[in-house]
């Protein structure tokens, strides 16, 4: 059975079950003939729809959660799906149908950070992003992320979508303002598989955590072996050792387990992609930071990303320097659909004009212009950006 078909038989049960506040998942389990696993990705998918409530607790493993009950909305999602069975002479499995939206959304969020994510859900790469403390005395960053990127191209290598998917691996960049906050938040909710290093207790890391628990991001948090137990499990998940800045996982099963929550990871895309709808527009380039180190997904520069449906160009960036210099380049050109760049060079000075944010100390103030393919001119806000 595929995930959909499971999704319809979970919400089937609940529906046909005497009314009642929550189903443990042992029951459901053994009423439905699935495995943990099975019946955890089937939950998911009605959660996100909006068509089950959802309480987890500590230790539930091997579940992902503890119990579930039926919303009103699942309940009409069943009728409609029964009744549109009928009338086609056909399971009412079949009918039934993932939301066409998200139930809420995190604060700032508008359509066009729901399309970037439908966009990206719907791409044929399984995206893994990496949440981390940027420093730590507890591991090299750069290792432990190379170790983690290798670990995941194995497991993906040897995986039922081999070939089917590219591997997408970014790490998180913490920082201030609301634009970085839904740019972090857009990540965790669009990938695949959220990865935490939890050994510094970071609060970004852990605010992060919160994130993509709340989303149904399928979660993967470690931790250097011998810092200390976090306070709590974080509901029932699974807290994954190593040493020497990941050379070393303690797992014995490490990589057979990647590959078991890469085919689930997998599976759930290939059957539970939605992306919100909108009429807004289309075209949205939002300004991120200041980056001072050539990293390898962005390089130095003002850093920008086209949160749209297509590509931009005749993109200008402006800066106030934290001297009070405005400057404007020209050189990035065009920038396409999801992607994020860093505007480098050709910086110009020119005289300061009217409306310009100036930056408080040590800070950059920046905004970035640019036109969409049919030639509409679009701007974006001054904002208060910080240098890296």
């Amino acid at each position: 059975m595929t995930i959909q078909e499971d999704a319809a038989a979970v919400l089937g049960f609940l529906a046909g079950s005497p009314r009642r506040d929550f189903h443990p998942n042992a029951e459901l389990a053994a009423a439905l003939r699935m495995a943990p696993d099975q019946l955890s990705d089937a939950v998911s998918v009605l959660e996100s729809s909006g068509y089950v409530r959802v309480q987890r607790s500590l230790n539930n493993a091997p579940f992902d959660f503890r119990d579930v009950m039926l919303t009103p909305g699942g309940r009409a999602e069943w009728e409609r799906a029964r009744t549109e069975a009928r009338s086609a002479q056909t399971s009412p499995d079949a009918a039934v149908r993932p939301s066409p939206q998200p139930v809420g959304s995190p604060f700032g969020f508008t359509d066009l950070d729901w399309e970037w994510i439908g966009q990206q859900r719907q791409a044929a790469t399984l995206k893994v992003c990496f949440g981390h403390q940027f420093e730590s005395r507890h591991y090299s960053t750069d290792s432990l992320t190379e170790s983690l990127r290798a670990s995941f191209q194995r497991a993906l290598d040897d995986s039922e979508f081999a070939g089917a998917l590219a591997l997408d691996f970014v790490s998180l960049r913490a920082g201030y303002g609301e634009h970085l906050f839904n740019d972090i938040a857009r990540t965790v909710i669009a990938s695949d598989i959220a990865v935490f290093e939890t050994s510094d207790r970071n609060s970004n890391v852990m605010i992060e955590m919160g994130v993509a628990l709340t989303w149904g991001t399928r979660v993967f948090p470690i931790r250097e072996a011998s810092t200390e137990v976090p306070p709590s499990d974080i509901s029932g998940q699974t807290w994954i050792l190593y040493r020497n800045s990941g050379e070393v996982w303690l797992d014995s099963d490490h990589h057979q387990s990647l590959v078991q929550m890469v085919n689930r990871a997998g599976r759930k895309k290939r059957s539970s992609a939605v992306a919100r709808p909108s009429g807004a527009p289309s075209s949205d380039v939002r300004v991120l930071h200041w980056e001072s180190s050539a990293r390898a997904e962005t390089g130095p520069g003002l850093v920008v990303h086209n949160i749209g449906q297509g590509p931009v160009v005749d993109i200008e960036g402006q800066r106030v320097t934290p001297e009070g210099n405005f400057d404007v380049s020209r050189s990035l050109g065009t920038l396409n659909a999801g992607e994020r760049r860093g505007i480098s060079s050709g910086w110009t000075t020119t005289p300061i004009p009217d409306g310009a944010l100036i930056p408080s100390a040590g800070h950059y103030a920046a905004r970035v212009l640019w036109k969409d393919p049919s030639g509409a001119a679009h701007g974006s806000t001054w904002q208060e950006i910080e240098k890296r």
